[in-house]
């Protein structure tokens, strides 16, 4: 699960969380168009799905 933001990292440019389920580094992901879902891809042959509608990102699945 990603680690929670304090409210200054919601400014552009600034860190807001960190992902840090996958086993190696992420090189892709892409955002749903409406903002509410994020799919990372990761050097660990991993893709992830993950919920942003919360206040806490929630990984919803792997694909292995």
């Amino acid at each position: 699960m990603g680690v929670g933001a304090s409210s200054s990292a919601k400014q552009a440019g600034q860190l807001r969380e960190t992902l840090g389920d996958h086993d190696e580094s992420i090189n892709c992901m892409a955002l749903s168009d409406d903002g509410s879902m994020l799919v990372t891809g990761s050097e660990d042959s991993t893709a992830r799905m993950w919920s942003l509608v919360t206040g806490e990102t929630e990984c919803l699945g792997v694909l292995r």
